[in-house]
């Protein structure tokens, strides 16, 4: 109790959206709560995206191209106000933020688990030198805070991340995408044959791609994947 009081004189709660001092450290105050807007509606049957039609099943990229995870679910749109505490966990250093959208993201996925069954969860991992950088990974401390709503290990030796002396943005599309694959490598011993991936954005879903072909080739038969934000189709 004296240790919370200290921690709220030194640093009030407030609300990670709109910053409005909170009486409890919930994460976001009860009228940014009412208004996140969650992804409902019409999914890619694939990656989890949204669609703008009910009949579509496929999103554009996983229409044209073989996917090497098995499914996956993002939970807010991008382009909503939820953004804001993503990359203030990821640039700023807000790592508190973490807690919160890891319980989004335990709601999100809690009706899936029982058809995915994974066994752990997996962070998308960071090279060495940027999360010395940074100095955390945000996808684990995300890991961290999911894992322990749903009970599920978090596995960080399994997956890592080697550096890459090819710059991204000057490569074209599937060049990068080569280049990505060959960024991770598997290091860990015992890999279970379901795993769930974490990580804070899906965009292309490059990163989480590349990260399911090697965990396959390792041995893995199914790859799901959770992260707070996505893109749309539209």
């Amino acid at each position: 109790m004296l240790k919370k009081l200290i921690l709220d004189l030194l640093y009030p709660p407030v609300c990670m959206l709109c910053h409005r001092l909170l009486d409890e450290r919930t994460g976001v105050c009860a009228d940014c709560l009412k208004h996140l807007q969650w992804i409902t509606g019409p999914r890619c049957m694939c990656c989890g995206k949204p669609l703008l039609n009910e009949g579509t099943e496929y999103c554009s990229d996983c229409e044209s191209i073989r996917r090497e995870f098995t499914a996956g679910i993002g939970v807010f749109p991008y382009r909503s106000s939820i953004r804001k505490a993503v990359l203030d966990l990821k640039d700023k250093g807000k790592k508190e933020n973490a807690a919160f959208l890891g319980a989004c993201m335990a709601a999100a996925i809690r009706p899936l688990l029982l058809s995915w069954d994974p066994k752990c969860l997996i962070p998308i991992p960071l090279t060495a030198k940027k999360r010395r950088i940074r100095g955390y990974n945000q996808a684990e401390l995300l890991a961290d805070a999911l894992g322990g709503c749903l009970n599920l290990p978090v596995r960080t030796d399994i997956l890592q991340r080697r550096h890459s002396r090819k710059e991204q943005k000057r490569l074209h599309r599937f060049a990068r995408k080569r280049n990505q694959a060959e960024t991770f490598y598997v290091t860990g011993k015992e890999i279970p044959a379901s795993v769930l991936l974490v990580d804070d954005i899906y965009t292309t879903g490059n990163t989480l791609e590349a990260a399911a072909r090697t965990l396959k080739a390792a041995g893995v038969r199914r790859v799901y994947f959770v992260t707070v934000c996505m893109g749309t189709d539209f």
